[in-house]
């Protein structure tokens, strides 16, 4: 039986693919373990505040953006949003409101 000839852009797709699937090179941020930062925990740290945890039986169950001035502090997620402000940062909305009382 005689067996059609490879075609060249054949030949050279299927070399692409197999030196692609050999190269010691990794895929891309995914293969590096890298994770997309947490967009409320980002701005409260932008803002100049510090981002800490709420601890429950010794697990974080959330985080608090924390004014290190007052102490008054927010849920990050309630800051990110614009529900709750604090008082003494860098961001636009920060001297409107105080966040609730630190504890």
């Amino acid at each position: 039986m005689a067996r059609a000839p490879i075609r060249w852009p054949v030949g050279l797709a299927l070399a692409g693919v197999l030196a692609g699937v050999c190269s010691d090179e990794p895929a891309g941020p995914a293969a590096q373990g890298a994770r997309v930062p947490n967009p409320a925990h980002a701005r409260c740290i932008a803002d100049g505040y510090q981002v800490e945890p709420v601890l429950r039986d010794g697990v974080p169950v959330d985080a608090e953006c924390v004014a290190p001035a007052t102490g008054a502090r927010c849920p990050v997620w309630d800051y990110f949003r614009g529900d709750c402000l604090l008082p003494g940062g860098e961001g636009p909305d920060s001297q409107e409101a105080h966040g609730k009382p630190g504890g």
